[in-house]
């Protein structure tokens, strides 16, 4: 028997993985050249579909973009924390009192905040701006002249915000081919694999049983993180 592959639990690019490393398989099997043709003919023609759809979402154009613009606000946002802490030493006394506070304000939104993801980042960064721009803090800023420092963060927060809802545009394009090829891919690696498992119950060889066996190492290999990872996802939810 050749086990369930488990497409629905399967991130892309494990589904990938899977596809190749079965291909591989049939390849330098050692069953006959015109089953492996006939195995491998419409799996390769829509695996080479779905690759070239997969790397392109991959290389999405904006992806280095945004990298860059994260870059760019992560600096920001630890010049501004510097800057915010270093003031606490002034000599004068209220700017040493506006900066403290500044810094519990930046404390609270997330003093590693430029660690996080992308999306936890960007709800920190907002928060920690509406904060810094509102009374008592907005007095603080002026007083200890770190304005341009916040409406540089603000306006590199705002940029990065920009490019990210273009290039959640490009993938939403790209998506319906993946989604679509991946369905049809699937299809015909079931198909191939139904009826290579009919071949071995009617008719078995040493080769076949040979290859079955080393397409289920392949698929327990490549399911066991998407098991783990499902497991783990009913686990938290049971838990909240």
């Amino acid at each position: 028997m050749i086990k369930p592959i488990l497409n629905h639990f399967l991130f892309a690019s494990e589904f990938y993985t899977l596809v190749k490393r079965i291909i591989t398989a049939i390849e330098n099997s050692s069953i006959d050249e015109a089953l492996k043709t006939m195995f491998l003919a419409r799996i390769k023609e829509h695996f080479a579909v779905y690759d070239a759809a997969l790397n392109r979402k991959k290389v999405n154009p904006l992806t280095a973009k945004m990298e860059e613009q994260d870059d760019n606000r992560d600096n920001l946002f630890l010049g501004l924390r510097t800057s915010s802490e270093a003031l606490t030493y002034h000599w004068d006394e209220a700017i040493r009192e506006a900066a403290a506070i500044i810094v519990e304000i930046i404390r609270r939104n997330g003093w590693s905040i430029q660690n996080e993801g992308y999306t936890a980042e960007s709800a920190g960064i907002n928060a920690l701006i509406s904060e810094l721009t509102k009374e008592p803090a907005a007095t603080c800023i002026t007083t200890t002249s770190l304005g341009e420092w916040v409406t540089r963060l603000d306006n590199s927060q705002k940029t990065f915000e920009a490019t990210s809802t273009q290039r959640e545009e490009l993938d939403a394009i790209e998506q319906p081919i993946l989604s679509t090829t991946r369905k049809q891919l699937n299809s015909d690696l079931q198909s191939a694999l139904n009826y290579l498992e009919s071949m071995a119950q009617f008719n078995t060889t040493a080769e076949l049983e040979e290859l079955i066996n080393t397409i289920n190492e392949i698929i327990t290999s490549v399911t066991s993180t998407a098991k783990a990872r499902k497991t783990r996802r009913e686990t938290e939810k049971t838990n909240d």
